[in-house]
């Protein structure tokens, strides 16, 4: 049972304000005064609505937890201010620790030794037996196992398998290579993009390169790759496609100044040599 004891304050929590917030509003009123009250006197009305008494004996156990927190940490405080907890009246005496077992080996007696000399010479056995354990080092005994590591193979090492052999693909090649995002990749990485590169035609591989170069991508082909592919081919080709916005035929745009860029000019030339 809750002390009836009056309290100048008590912790009311953040959920118990939102669970009153879904009642009817002429009942939020009820149960936050019987909170309240409950909280600082330890009491409320005895006549309470269902709802309000329902909502009440939920979070009672909360109050009287936290009542008997307070009046727990007020004892601790009445017996720091007297000393502590008093002491015993017959306090236990401390058993000793027992002693330390002695280095020397016992000799043990038995019932079938009949001579001291027995006695003599199983003493001396035991004794030859700890002097041979203290000569050999715990090391000998178990040796621990060397594990042995397979060499791999690093995939740095691989030499790389290139589509393309022209000159100007591999000027292209070695100047991407060159840009800080690929000049640390490892071969692996380096010929699943040369993979990519050669299911394509050698010179739109090589204005993929220089794009990637230009645009500061990490990669060459991506998932719009084959759609610009095609479209590359058509544009090549001079292929008519229709318009989406008008009825008539377009040409796409074939000119030089399309592929005027310092990097197309620069892959032009080297594919003209």
């Amino acid at each position: 049972m809750m002390s009836n004891e009056k309290r100048s304050s008590f912790v009311f929590y953040e959920s118990w304000l939102e669970a009153i917030k879904n009642l009817p509003r002429d009942i939020q009123g009820d149960v936050l005064t019987a909170i309240i009250e409950y909280g600082l006197y330890g009491e409320t009305t005895d006549n309470l609505k269902p709802i309000t008494k329902a909502m009440l004996e939920i979070i009672k156990p909360q109050i009287d937890s936290n009542r008997k927190r307070f009046e727990n940490g007020k004892k601790g405080a009445e017996y720091g201010h007297l000393g502590g907890r008093p002491k015993k009246n017959n306090p236990q005496e401390t058993p000793t620790k027992p002693l330390n077992n002695p280095k020397e080996t016992p000799i043990m007696l038995y019932d079938n030794v009949s001579d001291k000399s027995d006695i003599d010479k199983t003493s001396t056995n035991v004794d030859a037996k700890e002097e041979e354990n203290k000569d050999s080092p715990t090391e000998a005994k178990n040796p621990p196992k060397s594990k042995r590591r397979t060499p791999l193979t690093s995939s740095r090492d691989k030499p790389l398998v290139y589509p393309f052999t022209s000159e100007a693909f591999m000027a292209a090649w070695n100047d991407l290579c060159a840009t800080p995002k690929w000049k640390k990749k490892i071969n692996h990485a380096l010929q699943l993009s040369l993979d990519k590169l050669g299911k394509y035609d050698e010179e739109f591989a090589i204005k993929q390169i220089y794009r990637a170069i230009e645009s500061g991508w990490a990669g060459v082909v991506f998932d719009s790759t084959p759609r610009e592919y095609e479209q590359w081919k058509r544009d090549k080709n001079g292929i008519c496609v229709k318009s989406t916005t008008d009825i008539g035929l377009v040409l796409k745009d074939n000119s030089p100044d399309k592929y005027n860029s310092p990097q197309e000019r620069k892959w032009e030339e080297r594919w003209k040599k």
